[in-house]
């Protein structure tokens, strides 16, 4: 069974290329990788040693890929986290509760229709429209790349009007680069926007000069 890890939305990784092919080796295998990776434990208030001993004991050596699979995507399932999933030939694991468990607040039939309506722009994954002078802009997943063209059209566009809008409801997440490229365009001094923890390292980013 060839098991994928995936922590974020733009990293993953693998066990390793030639496992021991046994279902505690690679639990164990896997188990370990989380340990040594995965960053929010202490902020989440996650035993992850005594999920290991609770999950471990499920694991017999005779159990085929499927129910492995299970197991192992049930331990990921406690770090409740929509971004560490398991990937193997025939599944996918996925922790959708902080999608599914919110109550619905946004139709996008609704934006379609009274929003960007039939003559919208599309500039990339950004489609824009008019409303009473104000530019709607809606922006679904930052996972869809923002080039600088694009955002140029949509700033140039803006200054037709008197102000703008940037709806970014619904959105599943995707590239931090993105949300970075985007808040970019609205400042021109530094300012912290985001801090990212890499187990025990901290980076500080912060945002590009701005464009208008």
């Amino acid at each position: 069974m060839i098991v994928l890890l995936f922590f974020t939305s733009c990293d993953s990784w693998i066990l390793p290329e030639d496992p021991k092919t046994e279902p505690l080796d690679i639990f164990d295998s896997l188990w370990k990788d989380v340990n040594e990776r995965y960053s929010f434990f202490e902020h989440k208030d996650i035993d992850w040693e005594n999920i290991r001993a609770t999950y471990r004991a499920k694991i017999t050596n005779d159990m085929g890929a499927v129910s492995l699979f299970d197991v192992l995507a049930n331990m990921l399932f406690e770090l409740r986290d929509g971004h560490v999933n398991l990937a193997a030939g025939f599944d996918n694991s996925r922790n959708w509760e902080w999608y599914q468990d919110y109550p619905d607040n946004y139709d996008q039939n609704i934006i379609d229709k009274n929003y960007l309506r039939r003559d919208f722009w599309i500039s990339g994954p950004l489609k824009h429209q008019f409303i009473n002078d104000v530019l709607y802009v809606n922006y679904s997943s930052f996972s869809q790349n923002i080039a600088q063209g694009n955002l140029q059209v949509v700033l140039e566009r803006a200054k037709l009007g008197r102000g703008i809008i940037i709806d970014v409801r619904n959105n599943g997440g995707g590239s931090l680069g993105n949300a970075y490229t985007l808040a970019s365009a609205f400042t021109d001094t530094e300012v912290l926007v985001a801090q990212k923890r890499i187990k025990m390292e901290l980076e500080w980013m912060t945002s590009l000069p701005g464009r208008i």
